[in-house]
């Protein structure tokens, strides 16, 4: 079985971005850990894929929140 949890990056534990990373690097070839970050800093929070039976990561998806004003013109 498998349960989700939502963290904030900035309660994320080192260990925790460390498993993130490897799970990265073995779907986007292998990239580096400043990329990583670089990218993980930009985001919100994220949600953890971990394995009940031994609280492992298995999967993750990161979230950003971006504001921003759109004009435009009414009919």
């Amino acid at each position: 079985m498998l349960r989700t949890q939502y963290v904030r990056i900035q309660h994320l534990r080192i260990f925790e971005i460390l498993r993130m990373h490897q799970i990265f690097e073995r779907y986007y070839d292998h990239g580096p850990i400043d990329v990583f970050l670089n990218d993980l800093h930009k985001k919100d929070g994220v949600f953890l894929v971990r394995r009940e039976r031994d609280d492992e990561i298995v999967g993750f998806s990161t979230l950003g929140i971006y504001h921003f004003q759109v004009m435009y013109k009414c009919p």
